[in-house]
């Protein structure tokens, strides 16, 4: 799929993860008020807002009221929305043209597998899942994600012949033999993760004056996982082997909700996590406003 462009004025651009809109809608509450965004973030200066994944739960009901919601601070055309593993919910994992139908209808920008172009700034944006591989373990935190994580759960392998669109999101029509299971979220890594390995060895489009970002759901590293437990690895990967051979300037994610950042060489990473609405917040979280934020350089040729 060919680069977007994103028009360059200020070379301003948030990217945030989780906003889960529905779970505040049902505290009658919004994401961004909620945590003062709507205050700390000056919407008018920015160029686009990227949201890394989990806009909501079951993207065919409540995108469009969520679309609705982030137009209130950026027009539709400067938003881009990557999904996550909790837009599928109560989905079919194969829904991706659909949901980019969904985006595309408001004026909007779906994201998967796709480079952006900012300035002298390439933006790379997949969702990437993960390899369960963060302990050594693979095996048992496969086993173990199947027991404990929602996805496998909530999430067909493909479309049902039915749908029951009102019924709660966590109470899913029964068609169990049609749920993901953790290989198939580990083949979508296996494929997002060579895509993006080949676009992170691809000459930049800026050459020397590039810079490089790179926007998943899934966490890349153990610096900014936190507290490591058994499950851990259901929620991050460890690229440390391609950071260090890349070296992207920055690397923004979501999933785990824990505002952690960390550094890898010249790698600034950052979870850039909203969630849930009265989470628990861990102890040496960074502020939200300031991990959110990327500043994109001008590029010569964007005036040539």
């Amino acid at each position: 799929m060919p680069p977007l462009t994103i028009p360059y004025l200020t070379g301003r651009i948030a990217v945030l993860a989780d906003l889960h809109c529905d779970h505040y809608a049902r505290q009658k509450i919004d994401a961004f008020s909620a945590h003062n965004l709507n205050r700390l973030i000056d919407w008018e200066s920015l160029d686009a807002l990227i949201i890394a994944g989990d806009l909501v739960d079951r993207w065919s009901r409540n995108w469009p009221t969520a679309l609705q919601f982030l137009t209130q601070f950026m027009p539709a055309e400067k938003i881009y929305i990557l999904p996550g593993n909790h837009d599928f919910y109560g989905q079919s994992l194969g829904d991706e043209p659909e949901m980019r139908a969904i985006v595309e209808v408001v004026g909007a920008h779906f994201l998967q597998m796709q480079e952006l172009w900012h300035g002298a700034t390439r933006l790379l944006a997949c969702t990437l899942w993960t390899d369960f591989d963060l302990n050594g373990m693979q095996n048992y935190a496969m086993a173990a994600a199947a027991n404990f994580m929602l996805d496998y759960r909530a999430i067909t392998k493909a479309a049902p012949a039915w749908r029951l669109p009102q019924i709660d999101e966590l109470s899913m029509p029964f068609w169990s033999q049609a749920y993901i299971e953790p290989a198939d979220t580990l083949g979508l890594h296996h494929r997002h993760r060579a895509w993006l390995q080949a676009a992170l060895a691809s000459q930049h489009f800026a050459a020397a004056d590039g810079q490089t970002v790179v926007i998943t759901h899934h966490g890349p590293h153990r610096l900014t996982a936190g507290p490591i437990t058994e499950f851990s690895p259901a929620f991050h990967s460890d690229l440390n082997q391609m950071i260090q051979q890349y070296q992207p300037e920055v690397w923004l994610f979501g999933h785990s909700h824990w505002r952690f950042r960390g550094s890898v060489g010249r790698t600034d990473i950052r979870n850039v996590s909203i969630g849930y609405p009265d989470e628990r917040r861990p102890v040496g979280e960074h502020p939200l406003e300031e991990m959110c934020l990327i500043q994109s350089n001008p590029w010569r040729s964007d005036n040539s």
